[in-house]
């Protein structure tokens, strides 16, 4: 009896995505029963097929880059890789994040020396960041905020741009929870008319990080994990169709690049997920942005390399 009840459970959450795949916007083929970052990576993997038989042959760091994406994806990360300073970055950033998911902070602020400049995926952000969220979701507020006050004054001592740097620390205070600490970088960072197209897209899509942070990590009656019961998986699909839903992705995905507005929707996934959102909610914002992204034209390196670091943006920071 509890297996018949298992299977029929199986069926309705089926039935649910099948209803999601008819409702999403976009002429792309569909994924079927795959899962959005296996879709993605057979997509990439025909286009990289495709160029490399034109006389328009794939960079060795593109091809070195995705043939790092096949190997972790594939769960083999171990053994021998290629000595090259592509690969052995990519590897130390992996290490990194792998001792975050384990909680080992420690061990992981010990490699960050390493791993100075931005992750070379779409997020594009410094390992103290990441670490800053798991501080505010272990609730070391005073590290995490000794770690904004360290990525600020390297900012003004090279030079830099503090108010690039404020915005990213402000999204990783709103997915560690901390939203009105991450409005307060906010409105630290001074985005003015001078400011470029890109910090203007990034302050606004903060505000909208806020008010999702604030609401999900604040409001003891936001919904949690669900399950697979009839009324939950309705109340799943209601709320992630509900208009005012619609409306925050449709502002997140108004970017001036497209892989900007993939970027938004994966922090959002993720902030969902930290404030322990349901997983079925996942997989339908995943299906949404694989197939937004895949019906996107897919003609040149720059292109099939921006799809790359989706692919390894959704496997590090949504697996």
């Amino acid at each position: 009896a509890m297996g018949l009840e298992a299977a029929r459970r199986g069926r309705r959450a089926g039935y649910c995505l099948l209803l999601l795949i008819m409702a999403l916007p976009g002429r792309a083929a569909s994924c079927g029963e795959q899962s959005p970052q296996h879709c993605l990576q057979q997509h990439i993997q025909q286009h990289m097929d495709q160029t490399a038989a034109t006389t328009s042959p794939l960079t060795a760091d593109l091809r070195q880059q995705w043939a790092f994406e096949l190997r972790q994806a594939a769960g083999n990360p171990d053994g021998q890789y290629p000595a090259t300073e592509t690969w052995q970055r990519l590897q130390r950033e992996e290490n990194f994040l792998q001792l975050l998911r384990s909680g080992k902070l420690q061990p992981a602020a010990a490699l960050i020396p390493q791993l100075r400049g931005p992750f070379h995926d779409l997020w594009a952000v410094r390992a103290e960041s990441l670490l800053l969220e798991q501080y505010l979701l272990q609730v070391e507020d005073a590290k995490a905020l000794g770690l904004k006050r360290q990525l600020v004054t390297q900012a003004l001592e090279l030079n830099g741009d503090p108010a690039a740097v404020l915005l990213e620390i402000a999204w990783h205070q709103a997915l560690g929870g901390a939203p009105e600490a991450a409005l307060a970088s906010l409105e630290a960072a001074r985005v003015d008319a001078f400011s470029s197209t890109r910090l203007h897209s990034l302050h606004a899509a903060g505000h909208q990080l806020v008010r999702v942070s604030r609401a999900r990590f604040l409001d003891p009656t936001a919904p949690r994990q669900c399950d697979t019961a009839d009324e939950s998986l309705t109340r799943t699909l209601r709320d992630y169709f509900h208009p005012q839903h619609q409306s925050l992705l449709t502002a997140l995905w108004q970017a001036p690049q497209p892989s900007l507005a993939w970027r938004n929707q994966t922090y959002l996934i993720r902030l969902y997920l930290n404030a322990g959102g349901c997983n079925f909610w996942r997989s339908l914002h995943q299906q949404h942005l694989v197939r937004a992204a895949i019906s996107l034209p897919l003609s040149t390196a720059e292109q099939l390399e921006q799809m790359v670091l989706l692919h390894r943006t959704l496997r590090r920071y949504l697996p």
